[in-house]
């Protein structure tokens, strides 16, 4: 199963984080263990709650500083003492009987999470009460991902290997909405800013999106997305129409999908892509806090986590700018206040004096002054001014 992540694919010990792609990728060195394969946070409490390979949802271990818990680098157990009681985990009734293999918050009951195992199961937790509310067995084989509708919150939709999307209201899980695929899934997406929309990524490196009120035939396709498999999709929050997708063809695109919502419409345009320096890459995200509705997360197989700013891509900046959220624009604006004095300041500095305490890409971080071109990596010999600086730091476990 590929780790899939909400924010990464899981930590223990960090260890340096490098600049990369000229300032605009950073990369956060992570120690990944090989039994857990995802990370789910709670939006509620901001603390993260893992599922380990061949564990059960409700199951929660801990990952100490140096990845206690069984990883590499973790403290040596110690021997049980003669008539010292278990430590082993006891299961809550209703437990999945084989691996957890994806975790789904919804954000507007946030006392619910929905798990999917390799069971073929879904189940409904009420983390209040730590008990399953609901077993759902609407799928044949493996549940890979699961994503809970952005407006209606008894509305989840989940992706399985046996190449259908499900729909349904929780409150009636008998009526399901079944959307057929050209392959196994790998991640669903609801379109926050047309939530009648449900992207779908598929192992063939196709990505499809219908409306579930026409279950009959999808409203676009992208046969070929990605070279390899198509492993996550995911839509900024804060530009209406920026989509971001991630294959393990070690590439992360994005793309314009302000089509018509009409079945048949034209699928969306490729703006722009790069390699993120991850391997193959399992998990995307786009942060969701307004004063940085630019900024793009991905991981892989290299243990890194590469962040990247793509308003560094020009075509991408000026085509998505008039839709900043107004969130957005107002932090924005607040953003462009707050550095109005320092860059005042800066001018009347005597000649030769200005810009002496900029951070150079020696001394730990890199000016974000020049632009990215759609699909490659920044020019050496652009040399625009900018106020935005990207910084490499030091990460200790």
């Amino acid at each position: 199963a590929a780790p899939a992540a909400a924010a990464g694919g899981g930590a223990g010990s960090a260890g340096g984080v490098r600049g990369g792609g000229g300032g605009a990728v950073r990369e956060f060195e992570l120690n990944l263990f090989a039994a857990l394969v995802l990370v789910a946070f709670n939006p509620r409490t901001g603390t993260a709650d893992t599922a380990g390979q061949g564990e059960t949802a409700d199951v929660i271990p801990l990952l100490g500083p140096n990845g206690g818990g069984g990883g590499e680098g973790g403290k040596k157990k110690k021997k049980k003492r003669s008539g010292e009681a278990s430590r082993e985990p006891v299961l809550l009734p209703d437990s999945h009987t084989d691996a957890v293999m994806s975790l789904a918050w919804n954000k507007l009951q946030r006392q619910i999470l929905a798990s999917g195992s390799a069971d073929a199961t879904v189940k409904l937790w009420d983390v209040t009460t730590q008990q399953c509310s609901f077993t759902l067995a609407h799928h044949s084989d493996k549940v890979q991902c699961l994503a809970w509708h952005p407006n209606e919150s008894a509305v989840l939709a989940s992706g399985a290997y046996d190449r259908q999307v499900c729909v349904l209201d929780a409150r009636a899980p008998s009526a399901v909405a079944r959307l057929a695929c050209p392959a196994d899934l790998e991640a669903v997406a609801w379109n926050p800013h047309r939530p009648e929309q449900l992207v779908a990524a598929c192992e063939d490196g196709s990505v499809v999106c219908f409306d579930p009120r026409s279950p009959s035939a999808p409203l676009w396709t992208l046969a070929k997305a990605h070279q390899k498999g198509c492993s996550g999709v995911s839509f900024a929050p804060h530009l209406d129409g920026l989509m971001a997708t991630a294959g393990t063809d070690k590439a992360v695109k994005l793309w314009d999908s302000r089509q018509g919502a009409a079945q048949g419409s034209a699928p969306p345009v490729c703006v722009g892509q790069r390699d993120m320096a991850g391997g193959k890459l399992f998990s995307l995200g786009w942060c969701t806090d307004a004063s940085s509705p630019w900024t793009l997360a991905a991981a892989g197989s290299k243990a890194l986590l590469s962040i990247w700013e793509v308003d560094m891509v020009e075509s991408v900046e000026a085509k998505f700018t008039p839709c900043l959220s107004a969130e957005a624009a107002q932090a924005a604006q607040l953003h462009s206040a707050a550095a109005a004095p320092a860059a005042a300041a800066e001018e009347k500095r005597p000649a030769g004096m200005a810009g002496m305490d900029q951070v150079h890409a020696t001394g730990g971080g890199s000016e974000r002054g020049g632009k990215e071109t759609a699909g490659s990596g920044p020019k050496k010999d652009r040399k625009k001014k900018s106020t935005k600086k990207t910084f490499s730091y030091e990460v200790s476990g």
